[in-house]
């Protein structure tokens, strides 16, 4: 169960990384 918590806050955080990206 904290495994799947964790690798859904990594993701989280790789989607809003891409975002940022995307912006600059």
């Amino acid at each position: 169960m904290i495994f799947l918590l964790l690798t859904a806050k990594i993701k989280k955080v790789r989607l809003r990384l891409n975002l940022k990206l995307t912006i600059f």
